[in-house]
């Protein structure tokens, strides 16, 4: 093996050393970059899981008002009763 091929050699491994070094900040960069997102994904299920229950309760209790109404239609008169509709309106 002559000088020069042991000068490039070591070259290219001190090149691939600081290739091994750029590679592992990357791989850390990434890692960080992923715990980011899968911790706003989960905030984002979350909420999504919120909103979902919120609107189901929501639509609950505006069933129930509906039934609440027409109970009260029931035994109201036909004024009473359109006075009640128009109310809504």
């Amino acid at each position: 093996m002559s000088k020069d091929d042991i000068k490039k050699y070591q070259d290219e491994i001190t090149f691939l050393k600081k290739e091994v070094e750029r590679l592992k900040d990357e791989l850390v960069r990434m890692v960080s970059r992923n715990l980011d997102l899968s911790e706003r994904l989960e905030w984002d299920v979350e909420l999504r899981r919120r909103t979902q229950v919120a609107r189901e309760i929501m639509e609950g209790h505006v069933e129930r008002q509906r039934n609440a109404d027409l109970q009260d239609a029931i035994g109201m008169s036909p004024v009473e009763y359109r006075l009640m509709i128009t109310r809504d309106f």
